[in-house]
């Protein structure tokens, strides 16, 4: 009994340490599905912000990434230095993929128009599953209201 309990210590102890040690960019996304989720996507730092006509580059791309991975877009608003969406995905397809795609399709476009190349947007973006109507509409006003309150 005593070595099992030592070695279940061990393993614990090993955990812990490895929770408060191992870098941020281990954690992983839960892999939820069948869901509308408010997505937030930052410029990357010491990037210029979006002019005015590239915004439509951000959307064509949105578009695009929609009718090709077939997940819903329930709201969006652009911001010169991010974007927030409201996306709803089903399974097989995962949240991650859908703002990969987005991010990915967007920074070519962008990349092209600014003759530049390499990553346009942060590596990370965030994002929560919307729990309930009440919530679904809160966050619409509140990407209806960022460019008022941001004062863009």
């Amino acid at each position: 009994m005593g070595f099992y309990r030592s070695r279940v210590q061990a393993k614990l102890a090993n955990r812990i340490w490895r929770i408060y040690h191992d870098p941020v960019s281990r954690l992983r996304r839960l892999l939820v599905t069948d869901r509308i989720f408010f997505v937030t996507v930052n410029l990357g730092r010491n990037l210029p912000v979006l002019a005015e006509e590239e915004f439509p580059l951000v959307l064509a791309s949105m578009e695009e990434s929609r009718q090709k991975l077939r997940f819903r877009l329930c709201g969006y608003v652009l911001m010169p230095d991010h974007w927030h969406a409201l996306m709803g995905v089903q399974h097989p397809l995962v949240i991650s993929r859908a703002v990969q795609d987005v991010k990915w399709l967007s920074a070519r476009r962008l990349n092209r128009h600014r003759q530049t190349a390499g990553p346009v947007w942060q590596h990370q973006f965030w994002d929560r599953f919307v729990r309930h109507e009440k919530e679904l509409s809160e966050r619409l006003e509140y990407m209806h209201l960022n460019p008022v309150n941001r004062l863009w």
